[in-house]
């Protein structure tokens, strides 16, 4: 067992401290094995952070250490957004990178990235995704400053792939496929994205991330 520490600005909560768990993984041996956990406990840090906020970020908060009915162990992800518009969180390898750098994992072997996840009300819909970042130059989304939309990506995700969930109030397991693809450079390795709603906020529970 290794517990690394690790440094992680977040927008709007300044820089945490936190902690990694697990095998020993580095820059010079990408390739993590199998099962490779994203989330598991809050002061159990994980190779993606989850530093890139997208969209309305404003409107977001993110809590990585909520406490209230979690899963499994202490704590699981809180995230609510109140807005109008869409907002969505980016894990990241390395944290607040957006192509610009080398990073990520080689996850080649992995058949399934798997999550659990309940709403706070039930019929959340939520759009989770695995690899956003595309070669070449980036295309601009909504509410992203223009100039880093425009930046080209130079080290992009080799893979990507995406379900749109419909959240239950009840805590359920949800799955990803990702047979047959190339995960040999994976940095965008988490991702969820909603689209607002008028007068209220969305929000949801994560728990148990990994890659199987």
């Amino acid at each position: 067992m290794v517990v690394r520490l690790r440094l992680l600005v977040v927008p709007g909560a300044g820089l945490i401290w936190g902690f990694w768990c697990g095998s020993a993984v580095g820059v010079e041996a990408p390739h993590p094995g199998l099962p490779f956990d994203i989330y598991t406990e809050k002061d159990c840090w994980v190779p993606y952070a989850p530093s890139g906020w997208m969209g309305d970020y404003k409107g977001i908060e993110l809590d990585l250490g909520w406490r209230k009915n979690p899963h499994s162990g202490r704590t699981c992800v809180r995230f609510r957004y109140c807005g109008q518009e869409w907002a969505g969180v980016a894990w990241q390898d390395p944290p607040n990178d957006w192509g610009e750098e080398a990073g990520g994992f080689d996850l080649t072997g992995a058949r399934r990235l798997v999550f659990w996840a309940r709403g706070e009300n039930g019929g959340e819909a939520v759009e989770f995704k695995v690899g956003i970042l595309t070669s070449g130059p980036r295309s601009a989304e909504p509410g992203q400053k223009s100039e880093l939309a425009q930046k080209i990506v130079l080290y992009p995700d080799t893979a990507s792939a995406s379900k749109r969930i419909v959240l239950s109030r009840q805590w359920k397991k949800y799955r990803i496929g990702l047979g047959g693809k190339d995960l040999s450079r994976i940095k965008t390795g988490f991702v969820w994205a909603v689209k607002g709603v008028v007068g209220g906020c969305v929000t949801f529970f994560v728990d148990d991330v990994r890659y199987e």
